[in-house]
């Protein structure tokens, strides 16, 4: 090794100087100069490499064997020692000796002597040929990194070297005469500077997809947001009051209010459950932001991902869930909450007079927890908290250095906290790593799943307890979302029936929706197309209120296909303007709410759609495609749905609100006015309109009155009642003023 190391290296590091040296004369640098600064170089490079190294001995675990984290297995320095081994301790004889096994590649030697020889001889012959430009000796030189190099390192350096030194030399030569050595150096920065941020970078991880084993956690958190709604209800049976607010009044939040959970929350709005859209709202932010990179929806829980980043390094998981600390997250593994994140000022490090801000945490490492109590791990105490909650820390610090009485119990538990990365999906590859989770899911359980059932769980909207769930608005588009891709991915064999989770009452039940046929697909994309179209032609003025005009579309053709009373104009202009003042009524919680479900249904629509247009090779409809053009200018979900502030800001102008609603109520008369009644209209539209037909019973303020229609509609009952959403828009179809 002594030997290798002054001779060989030595030699090696040499010949490494002087291309240095070479590339400075060809850049025009004094040669003077040039060596001074190799020669600091040198000797500060070494002096750091050392200490680097020596700190990686003491503070890297495992380090230079398979088990080492963040890769850390020393390739090179085995190439190297193995080599020392066999030169020196074995010796070449038994390698390459008389009937030894690596015997024939001594002809190497003989090979690379005369095959230079041969290729010069070549090029003499023919000047402008190929052979000119092959130096047998860099080929066969490079061959000395192999290993830890493998065919990908040299399928690259094969590739760029073709592109720069062949097609771009020959198009532009001033360009690579002038740029091809400082794209050679660009390139080894970016190796460096990425191997960098691969090392140190962070990932964040959301939820792709969770297994059957979660149903019952699921439905109970559905339950429990379900119980805060009920009780919110009834602490506020006449609504919400709401302070005036003008598009001057802006929302401005504070760094510090981020990490103060106190403060984000209007005093009215507390004891609700969460924001429905909150999770997608977020990644679809990050997604446009300069953590894109690092941020990804994987196939199955990110607590495991999390779990396995920790496990590879020193890492610190920043969460709001506890069963973080439950996992094996190795012994530099640690977990930072949310709640326990707070922003101080302190002294710069740059000196400046202003104070910085910085974030402190408190940082549990597991491991270190464990070794305090005295256990292997924090998997038994955690069991024994989940089995008697009530009992004293004490108590089941005691319990979980006994032996266990509940093995079956106790392995299932812990089976769910060490499982690997792997998809829960079988043979499910990542979808796309920003889709919103209820589609990745979709997309998972569609690629793999073999039942004749799939189950979604639709985010808990905040509505009228007392009503019909509002999910029901949007459920003809979900059936035709669900229905298309599935058709489209799975043209054989595929589920039958999806059951959705939602709202039924006062309870969390599943619905089953029946998937539609291809051609009903078909033509459900048209009819799609056309009323989005209409939209358009209502908000011309306004193109950025389109969206909601359609939301406001579906919502109204939702209540007068099922012959109910629609909102009132006056309702549905302060949802969609966010102008009001005094009393946000619960009937204005329900529109709001059927509103976010049509226009979150659509969002669905176009990443289902961009992702049959990357994952499929199969033909779509012109239908389909003219609909996904038509969504391609879908803004992110926080312009979709946005708050009450930025709807007063973005009211459109020249044409009001009132005006649109106005032309969507003369189309939806027209196309079937006795839906229409004079309770819906003010005075104004009537003289606008004209006198309406008679109204249909369900406008009667008799509530018996309003579960019966008049006997001529009876039979147009029967069949509202037999038929699918489908038949129902088919129903429609003769219907041009309505573009359905």
């Amino acid at each position: 090794m002594v030997f290798v190391t002054y001779c060989y290296i030595s030699s090696a590091q040499g010949v490494k100087f002087s291309s240095d040296l070479k590339l400075g004369h060809y850049m025009k640098i004094p040669p003077k100069l040039l060596f001074a600064v190799q020669m600091v170089a040198t000797l500060v490079s070494s002096i750091t490499q050392i200490g680097v190294l020596n700190w990686m001995f003491t503070h890297i675990p495992g380090i230079c064997t398979p088990q080492a984290i963040n890769g850390f297995i020393c390739p090179l320095a085995k190439v190297h020692f193995n080599g020392s081994i066999l030169w020196g301790v074995i010796g070449p004889q038994r390698f390459f000796g008389k009937g030894a096994l690596y015997q024939p590649l001594i002809w190497a030697f003989l090979i690379g002597a005369v095959a230079p020889v041969g290729v010069w001889l070549l090029g003499r012959r023919s000047p402008a040929s190929v052979w000119r430009k092959v130096n047998l000796p860099v080929l066969f030189g490079s061959l000395s990194w192999i290993p830890p190099a493998t065919g990908l390192n040299f399928s690259i350096w094969a590739l760029v070297c073709y592109i720069f030194n062949s097609s771009i030399r020959g198009r532009a030569l001033a360009w690579w005469g002038k740029y091809t050595m400082t794209m050679s150096a660009a390139l080894d920065s970016g190796l460096a500077f990425a191997l960098v941020v691969v090392f140190f970078g962070d990932k964040i991880y959301f939820d792709g997809f969770l297994p059957p084993q979660k149903r019952a956690t699921r439905l109970e958190r559905l339950e429990a947001n379900l119980k805060q709604l009920v009780a919110f209800h009834a602490s506020h049976p006449n609504g919400l009051n709401i302070a005036k607010a003008n598009a001057k009044s802006t929302l401005n939040i504070t760094t510090s209010q981020l990490f103060d959970s106190s403060c984000l929350t209007p005093t009215t709005l507390r004891g609700l459950p969460a924001a429905a859209f909150l999770v997608p709202a977020v990644l679809e932010a990050i997604c446009e932001s300069q953590y894109a990179a690092i941020t990804q929806v994987v196939p199955g829980e990110a607590d495991l991902y999390c779990a396995e980043a920790a496990r590879k390094g020193n890492i610190i998981i920043m969460t709001s869930d506890s069963d973080m600390l439950v996992y094996d997250l190795g012994p530099l593994g640690a977990v930072a909450f949310f709640n326990q994140i707070e922003l101080r000022k302190q002294e710069c490090r740059d000196g400046g007079l202003d104070p910085c801000e910085v974030l402190q945490a408190h940082v549990s490492k597991t491991s270190n927890i464990a070794q305090r109590l005295q256990l292997e791990n924090l998997h038994r105490l955690s069991f024994e908290i989940k089995e008697d909650p009530t009992a004293t820390f004490d108590e089941v610090v005691r319990r979980a250095k006994q032996p266990s009485t509940k093995e079956v119990l106790l392995g299932e538990f812990i089976k769910e906290y060490t499982a690997k990365t792997s998809p829960w999906v079988p043979n499910a590859a990542a979808p796309g790593k920003c889709l919103d989770p209820r589609v990745s899911e979709l997309v998972l359980q569609v690629s793999s799943a073999s039942e004749d059932s799939l189950s979604m769980y639709l985010p808990f909207l905040l509505d009228d307890v007392s009503k019909m769930s509002t999910w029901a608005t949007s459920s003809g588009l979900r059936c035709f979302v669900y229905s298309l891709f599935i058709h489209t991915k799975r043209d054989g064999n595929h589920p039958k029936i999806i059951m959705e989770y939602s709202r039924k009452g006062f309870r969390i039940a599943p619905e089953k929706t029946s998937l539609l046929a291809k051609q009903e697909c078909t033509e459900y994309a048209v009819n799609l197309n056309a009323r989005l179209n209409q939209a358009k032609e209502i908000s011309v003025n306004s193109p950025k209120f389109v969206w909601t005009i359609f939301g406001v579309y579906e919502v109204y053709r939702w209540y007068l296909d099922g012959g109910r009373n629609p909102p009132s104009k006056k309702i549905m202009s302060r949802v969609t303007t966010g102008r009001a003042s005094g009393m946000w009524t619960w009937d204005d919680v329900q529109v709001s709410a059927q509103l976010q479900a049509v226009l979150y249904a659509l969002r669905v629509t176009k990443q289902v759609l961009d992702q049959l247009r990357s994952m499929t090779s199969t033909a779509l409809p012109t239908a389909v495609l003219d609909l996904g053009a038509e969504l391609a200018n879908l803004p992110a979900l926080s312009e979709l749905l946005p708050s009450r502030h930025e709807r007063i800001e973005n009211s459109p102008l020249g044409v009001t609100v009132g005006d649109m609603l106005d032309n969507l109520i003369r189309i939806l008369r027209d196309g079937n006015g006795r839906f229409v009644c004079a309770e819906f209209l003010a005075s104004k539209d009537k003289a606008a309109l004209g006198s309406p037909p008679s109204c249909v019973a369900e406008v009667s303020k008799s509530p018996k009155a309003r579960r019966k229609r008049p006997e001529k509609h009876a039979a147009e009952d029967k069949t509202f009642a037999k038929s699918s959403p489908q038949q129902t828009n088919n129903m429609y179809s003769a219907l041009p003023q309505i573009g359905i």
